[in-house]
């Protein structure tokens, strides 16, 4: 290997010493180019909830978006979503990430609030005409708003939102080897639900008794419910009824059913009655034997035992009205199903499939 002299040495640090000023002028020419990325957007609001019965959670914070990746200085990550509404688990938002690109990424956005408080106590003075602290409203003695379908007897006012699926009525009734299969069938229980296809305008009637031994292997004894349904829609018609001569519509507005069975189901399927709708359907149920359990369905996933022998009434509005019992004001979007409304989904998004509280075609079940 040949030795540098003094003066070749000399000339190849002056070399360097230029070529290290020529990088860094480009360097700073180029750096001077550069922009930052747009930043991350806002996380959501959280849901708030009201508490019915239990606690019910309010809706998590959003997550808010990435900074910009797409120039060399990434955005800073957006600010996190606000905290949890009342009634809320797990409700703080979560901060956006910084941008990543190099040579430095973005800074991380803010964190989102802190959870939401734990679903408040039922409210003391509700319903005493008088406005108080974390009420909406106070119609004292009423009148109240109206639910879609409300359900009354032996002292009980609940609402009874339809169970929503995806096909027709007789499909989700299931009936073959002299049994419904619902889903909803127990061994010396009986049912009774609404059911509606969640892109249809209108409800169905349901009500079984019993279980099937050969689908399930669980033993029904031998049973006798005896029902007379009156006051609905004139255009209401028998869809299902398991056994010929066990349904009878005596008139328009009347129905007169009888079943006897063991080791497997019995019951019916009402179509043609108008949701939204104006009709006082009252059920008298007789239970012989067989039978030890009577309970109501909601589409919200309540579950509500009835006495075995009193009247129970079925009311329907198209027109909620003002206060609920519960001093809160009815609203398209509340996730509850207030008159006039065919589903809610907790939301005022006018594209998804309830929008505006009517159903929309080509998405999932929504009550």
């Amino acid at each position: 290997m040949s030795r540098l002299n003094s003066t070749e040495l000399g000339k190849l640090a002056s070399s360097a010493l230029l070529l290290l000023l020529a990088s860094c002028a480009r360097s700073s020419l180029y750096l001077s180019d550069w922009t930052d990325g747009e930043g991350g957007g806002t996380g959501g609001s959280a849901g708030s909830a009201l508490g019915r019965g239990s606690a019910r959670g309010g809706g998590s914070g959003g997550i808010a978006a990435e900074g910009g990746r797409s120039s060399l200085l990434g955005g800073s990550g957006g600010v996190g979503g606000s905290s949890g509404g009342a009634g809320g688990g797990a409700g703080a938002g979560q901060g956006g990430n910084g941008g990543t690109a190099l040579p430095r990424g973005g800074s991380a956005g803010q964190a989102g609030g802190a959870a939401g408080a734990v679903s408040k106590p039922p409210l003391l003075h509700c319903r005493d005409g008088v406005l108080d602290v974390g009420e909406e409203c106070d119609a004292g003695e009423g009148p109240y708003a109206h639910p879609a379908i409300e359900l009354r007897t032996s002292g009980i006012v609940i609402e009874l939102s339809p169970v929503a699926g995806d096909t027709d009525a007789v499909n989700f009734y299931d009936y073959f080897d002299k049994s419904s299969h619902t889903g909803n069938e127990n061994v010396s229980g009986s049912k009774l639900y609404f059911y509606r296809r969640y892109d249809e305008s209108t409800t169905y009637l349901f009500t079984h008794h019993g279980i099937d031994f050969e689908a399930t292997g669980y033993v029904q004894p031998e049973g006798k419910a005896t029902f007379t349904i009156s006051g609905l829609p004139e255009s209401a018609y028998v869809l299902v009824s398991d056994d010929d001569g066990e349904v009878v519509k005596d008139s328009a507005t009347t129905v007169s059913a009888e079943w006897e069975f063991g080791l497997n189901t019995d019951g019916l399927v009402l179509g043609g009655i108008p949701f939204p709708g104006n009709w006082h359907i009252v059920l008298h149920p007789e239970f012989a034997y067989g039978i030890d359990t009577f309970t109501a369905l909601s589409g919200d996933g309540y579950r509500t035992g009835l006495a075995l022998v009193r009247d129970v009434e079925l009311i329907a509005s198209d027109e909620a009205g003002g206060c609920r019992r519960d001093c809160s004001l009815p609203f398209c979007g509340d996730g509850r199903l207030d008159a006039g409304e065919t589903c809610d989904d907790g939301n005022d998004d006018d594209f998804d499939t309830c929008a505006s509280c009517k159903p929309g075609p080509g998405g999932e079940p929504t009550r």
